[in-house]
């Protein structure tokens, strides 16, 4: 054997050795931001506007709003920020879990910007950016929600149109909201894009997007308690399952540059979390691109050898694809029967 190819070898025979012991993304005990949610999940405005062909955004005469050199016309400034001026607070919340921080307290800042600067983050410094709050968070039971209040300007909702690539004909423009915490020595950043989708005059009516939810969990087909966490004492794989709630995956459409719509169906995905073991499955859901119809949504979760009794919380995140988001959050106790192996 050539000594790359004996180097590669031994490579790969040491990190299959120490797979039992790699992180994985579905296990959760550092700091870690889960999951962000807003309310309203969106706003839809009706532009005073057309839809031009070539994807040129116009007055209801025809005349175009931007001049040459990219411009906005004054009087579609006024009519634009007399729209955008009806924009609505939104509330954010963030999914926090730190379940070996020991109760610890962790500082945050909620901050926001017309778009996010090098290293994909809000620069303070830049107009149209500023803190929205900043404090200290202590998470019950080593998980907690994280909330903010969003009420945008005029001036971010006409900056962000602008800025827009598109100048909003993609149907929506996005505002983000930055949250920064930390805790010890952990340094965590994330955003949530907060949707607000527009409609001109020549577009199909729309109506806003609702955040898709999680009525319930059922653990190997029973129906799981949020209140009482029940116990689970065999070392064996356990079917996690959220229920779908029924024809709540709603129907949407997208307007093209050249006139007209295309229709979709949202096909929720879910993501699953463990602050011990491992899932199966860390993505479910979802329409499946091989054959018809949807992928399953379960997962099972595994504990470790190595995982002794304890208190286990588990996540479950869904996604629509459009911006929109929710949770459910569940515990249970390992009392395992067999013990740990060393």
């Amino acid at each position: 054997m050539r000594p790359a190819r004996a180097l590669l070898a031994m490579l790969a025979a040491a990190m299959l050795a120490g797979c039992g012991s790699l992180d994985s993304q579905d296990l959760v005990h550092d700091l870690r931001m889960l999951a962000q949610r807003s309310d309203p999940a969106d706003q839809v405005f009706n532009l005073p506007f057309l839809r031009a062909d070539g994807g040129v955004p116009t007055f209801l005469d025809g005349g175009p709003i931007f001049y040459d050199d990219g411009g906005l016309d004054p009087d579609a400034v006024i009519l634009l920020a007399g729209t955008l001026s009806t924009v609505q607070p939104v509330e954010v919340t963030t999914l926090i879990a730190d379940p070996d921080g020991g109760g610890r307290s962790i500082h945050y800042q909620y901050a926001t910007c017309v778009e996010l600067g090098d290293g994909g983050r809000c620069d303070l410094s830049q107009q149209g950016a500023f803190a929205l709050s900043e404090g200290d968070f202590v998470p019950d039971g080593g998980w907690g929600e994280l909330p903010v209040t969003l009420k945008p300007t005029t001036d971010q909702m006409l900056a962000t149109f602008v800025d827009d690539p598109y100048f909003g004909l993609g149907g929506y423009i996005t505002l983000p909201v930055q949250l920064h915490i930390s805790a010890g020595s952990e340094d965590v950043w994330g955003y949530k894009r907060v949707v607000f989708s527009m409609r001109f005059a020549n577009d199909a009516p729309e109506t806003p997007n609702q955040n898709p939810y999680i009525p319930a969990l059922d653990l190997d087909q029973n129906i799981w308690s949020e209140t009482l966490p029940p116990t689970l004492v065999d070392r064996r794989a356990y079917d996690i399952a959220p229920v779908v709630p029924a024809a709540a995956e709603e129907n949407y459409t997208r307007p093209l540059f050249t006139g007209g719509s295309l229709s979709f169906q949202e096909s929720w995905r879910y993501n699953f979390f463990a602050t011990a073991g491992g899932f199966s499955s860390f993505g479910t859901g979802g329409s499946s691109n091989i054959g018809s119809g949807d992928n399953p949504t379960d997962s099972q979760w595994t504990p470790k050898d190595t995982d002794g009794p304890q208190n286990v919380t588990y996540f479950v995140v869904v996604r629509d694809g459009r911006g929109g988001e929710g949770w459910a959050v569940r515990t249970a106790q390992f009392a395992p029967t067999i013990p740990a192996k060393n």
